[in-house]
């Protein structure tokens, strides 16, 4: 069905989005591999062709013929390229022609056009695909944030980074989704990430300003974290040093970590309350692993009361074809 007006293209795009979830079995694979839905296989299981190339005055683009396919800027953030790539996917999923989109058409399609309705339908879909109620619910519940919280420009900017787009992107959506008020949306709009990154580091500056920073607690325990080898990571765990249980974070440097401060913070006034533990990490570049940490007795490893698991992979944007594609094509 051509849409007539806005609110028909953005139906569209949403309910688009919805069937295609539907057919990927999105639900059911996020709870096998984390919390954001990867785009990217996603175009792939399509049977559409991906490349991510420098494009000039460009976040990507989708054609037709020869064959359908996806290209994507290298210009800018991963966060920003998964949102391109899920636009691009909208058009092509919606059947719409050949497309050239820059930053307005991606962030802020408006307009009354057959093409501009296009737009608006692919962008929906866009948003709808990356940020469903379904998967933000969950990562909500996982990390006990209620919806209360959404107030917080701090535990919406933890969700952006969870879900894997821009902080912007996310109090758009949950503004589209209904669960801030406009009033709402429009103060943690004013809040930007950079004051957001310095209120996590006390004020320090980070050496890539594009850089994120992500507050990792238990709640993150066996989950897994898509970020840029830059990130930096507070890393708080509750520790019960009282009864001689230590976390043996000296083992992060074998992992390839970097431990930058540390502070301690009494969970309670009483004498022997167990501690809040916050260790700044970063990595040393590049890499993929596990990082595996318990809380035990020093003269006794075995007596272990506590662990922490997180999977990771600090790659960063996308370049070439598809990191995922790379890996299939070593294993072959």
């Amino acid at each position: 069905m051509t849409p007539r007006n806005f609110r028909e293209a953005h139906v569209q795009g949403v309910q688009m989005a919805t069937r295609l979830h539907k057919e990927l079995a999105s639900s059911e694979r996020l709870a096998e591999i984390g919390n954001r839905v990867d785009v990217f296989r996603s175009i792939d299981d399509r049977g559409f062709a991906l490349l991510f190339r420098p494009l000039d005055g460009l976040l990507g683009l989708c054609l037709r013929e020869p064959y359908p396919g996806v290209l994507v800027t290298t210009k800018r953030s991963l966060s920003v390229q998964r949102f391109t790539a899920a636009h691009e996917l909208g058009h092509l999923e919606m059947g719409h022609d050949f497309s050239l989109d820059d930053e307005e058409q991606i962030r802020r399609p408006h307009g009354s056009s057959q093409k501009k309705l296009q737009e608006i339908a692919a962008n929906a879909f866009g948003a709808e695909f990356l940020m469903p109620k379904w998967l933000l619910r969950k990562t909500m519940e996982r990390h006990g944030w209620e919806a209360g919280d959404l107030t917080n420009p701090l535990v919406v900017y933890q969700l952006s980074l969870r879900i894997g787009v821009s902080y912007e992107a996310m109090c758009v959506s949950l503004l589209r989704h209904t669960w801030v008020e406009k009033t709402t949306a429009d103060s943690l709009l004013k809040t930007s990430p950079k004051a957001i990154k310095a209120h996590l580091l006390d004020g320090e500056l980070l050496e890539d300003p594009w850089a994120d920073v992500w507050s990792l607690t238990a709640a993150d325990h066996n989950g897994t974290v898509d970020a840029a080898p830059k990130d930096v990571f507070m890393l708080n765990l509750k520790e019960h040093g009282g009864g001689g249980f230590l976390w043996n974070v000296e083992d992060l440097a074998r992992l390839g970590f970097i431990v930058n401060s540390h502070d301690a913070t009494p969970t309670t006034e009483a004498i022997g309350a167990p501690l809040t533990r916050c260790w700044q990490i970063s990595a040393t570049g590049p890499s993929e692993g596990s990082l595996r940490i318990k809380e035990r007795r020093p003269w006794q490893v075995d007596d272990v009361i506590g662990q922490f698991v997180l999977n990771y992979r600090f790659w960063g944007k996308e370049t070439g074809i598809p990191r995922f594609q790379r890996e299939l094509l070593r294993a072959a």
